[in-house]
């Protein structure tokens, strides 16, 4: 099951709703039960490398000069791995001892941090150019991207 097949998250959710059944691609062998710690931690895992290849996909059309025509999908998939982030969050910090290797909760909420940010400022309010241009200097965006 992958992140965007996990059900909503709502306010009466407790950790044990993080979905743990896995269905078995082999017509022989019945469903596997997986511990949800380890569920939880596969999809971290896969939503970091979802976060990785997009921003490999976005400097690419940036440099090319493309990112213009696709800007709508850029905004999907950037809204998209934001939902998702905070989707994973709100289980981590439920959970205890998920995990995780090669990074921390700590590292997601950056990572949504970050791609929240970004979305602040390709898609979020005008404002005037010498404040946009500190704010882009600040988090290390260049004029010309």
């Amino acid at each position: 099951m992958s992140i965007t097949e996990s059900p909503a998250i709502t306010r009466e959710m407790r950790p044990t709703d993080y979905p743990s059944r896995v269905q078995s691609r082999n017509p022989f062998q019945n469903d596997v039960e997986i511990p949800q710690e380890i569920m939880l931690a596969k999809d971290s895992s896969s939503w970091m490398n979802e976060v990785q290849n997009f921003r490999a996909i976005e400097n690419i059309r940036r440099i090319d000069g493309s990112f213009e025509a696709c800007k709508w999908a850029h905004k999907l998939a950037l809204a998209e791995l934001i939902f998702n982030g905070e989707q994973l969050l709100v289980y981590l910090r439920r959970m205890k001892n998920v995990p995780l290797i090669g990074f921390k909760v700590a590292d997601v909420e950056a990572t949504v941090a970050l791609l929240s940010e970004t979305q602040w400022l390709e898609y979020g309010p005008k404002m005037h150019p010498e404040r946009l241009t500190e704010l882009q200097q600040a988090i290390g965006i260049s004029e010309a991207a």
